[in-house]
């Protein structure tokens, strides 16, 4: 079996290879590339490590350990709230919940301040039911390709990430009410004379 994943110390290797390259790209374009994109780099580094990987795969002679029915499903949930039902007595429902909240909360919070307004909820919205049921889609195919259960696909994953998203809108909201937003654009974006 073969599992590729990103540790620690190779996520930081990952980053700070993009933090040159776009440091090279940078100096040789003469153009700036502010804060914000380093947070949102990072930002999607995280979410790749956090769905995606480990990405596994089951050489040729040990993949009658799981027949391809067993893996078809061991890695499909569609029935809505299923999962969610059955871990609230082990108490895994909270980090379920809370996990898929603040997975997709900051994509609307990242396109508010980029925007330096508060993003379109239903565009912001689409983009992020795409991005999430592309992951679960990803999650299913890597499963299958691998020949081994390593993600759910969990329609349970696409309504709590939906959320996050809602989530997000909300917290975008009170941001732009408060003032937060336009300091953090300034901070973030805003060029530096």
């Amino acid at each position: 079996m073969i599992a590729l994943d990103l540790h620690l110390h190779t996520f930081l290797i990952i980053y700070s290879i993009i933090l040159l390259l776009m440091y090279i790209y940078k100096k040789k374009h003469r153009q700036i590339f502010h804060p914000y994109y380093y947070i949102l780099i990072l930002y999607v580094l995280l979410l790749f490590k956090i769905t995606i990987c480990p990405i596994t795969y089951v050489r040729e002679e040990y993949r009658n350990i799981f027949s391809h029915e067993n893996v078809l499903s061991l890695s499909i949930q569609l029935i809505p709230l299923k999962t969610f039902f059955n871990t609230i007595e082990s108490k895994t429902w909270i980090l379920q919940i809370v996990g898929n909240l603040l997975l997709f909360a900051p994509l609307p919070i990242l396109s508010s301040i980029r925007e330096n307004t508060t993003c379109n909820p239903k565009k912001i919205f689409t983009i992020g039911l795409i991005i999430s049921v592309s992951i679960e889609i990803i999650q299913f195919l890597i499963d299958i390709i691998g020949h081994f259960p390593t993600h759910v696909t969990d329609i349970d994953d696409v309504i709590f990430n939906s959320l996050g998203i809602v989530l997000g809108i909300f917290l975008s909201k009170l941001m732009k009410q408060f003032g937060i937003l336009k300091k953090l654009h300034t901070i973030l974006i805003t060029e530096r004379k």
